[in-house]
């Protein structure tokens, strides 16, 4: 993260698979970063410690599109399998929607 009126580094958060992130997202809230890799992977992250909140195997080939509902409870991935994914952001409901493939 980078202070935008000084352009000084703040925080960096690295990914924990030591993949390229190819898709990013905030939380409307800004408390989470998502990203999502070359792999699959669907990391969610801390923005205030940097921590590592969740792993998401959500994709079987690079997760491509990431984006989080207004209200901050739904985030949908979208990957070259050629699958959008609804995932619930509720911590105690890890829960996804059956995937709609597009052929």
């Amino acid at each position: 993260m980078v202070d935008i009126n000084s352009g000084k580094v703040m925080r960096q958060i690295w990914n924990s698979f030591a993949d390229s992130a190819v898709a990013l997202a905030t939380s409307p809230d800004g408390r989470f970063l998502f990203a999502g890799t070359a792999k699959g992977i669907l990391e969610q992250w801390s923005i205030p410690d940097g921590a590592l909140v969740h792993i998401f195997h959500a994709h079987s080939r690079s997760l491509e599109t990431i984006s989080v509902s207004p209200d901050g409870r739904w985030l949908a991935t979208g990957g070259i399998d050629r699958q959008v994914k609804i995932w619930s952001l509720n911590p105690s409901d890890r829960s996804i929607f059956p995937a709609i493939r597009f052929y």
